[in-house]
């Protein structure tokens, strides 16, 4: 996963289509009922969408509705501990060296013309 802001939606849809996870964050509250609770809400975006269901059931997701379904900015809504973790996720990932990622990946790694990805959960290394 990587983490794009506000103003870089495209890259975040760009990067989800050639085969990656992109969270988008936003937080200009439009009068939508989430921004209430909820200060930061992101976009979970992926082209894969068992991947991206999978992946939003590991963050905790309780209510999947695939946004966009089939379509380039196919995506999750993310918000709340979800967000929260998956933020997590990504920061310690970005932190580690590329041997070091492997290793913490507890899955079968195989490989394809876009480089090493763990079978189970899709991460790229």
């Amino acid at each position: 996963m990587k983490v794009f802001q506000m103003r870089e939606m495209r890259e975040a849809i760009r990067f989800a289509c050639e085969g990656g996870q992109a969270i988008h964050l936003h937080n200009i509250n439009h009068g939508h009922p989430l921004f209430a609770r909820y200060p930061q809400i992101a976009h979970l975006f992926d082209q894969n969408k068992s991947r991206l269901i999978s992946t939003a059931r590991k963050l905790g997701v309780r209510v999947i509705k695939v946004e966009y379904d089939g379509k380039e900015a196919q995506h999750i809504d993310l918000c709340g501990k979800p967000l929260e973790r998956a933020l997590c996720a990504t920061e310690q990932r970005n932190e580690a060296e590329p041997a070091e990622q492997e290793a913490a990946c507890e899955h079968e790694l195989d490989t394809d013309e876009q480089g090493k990805f763990c079978i189970r959960c899709y991460e790229r290394f």
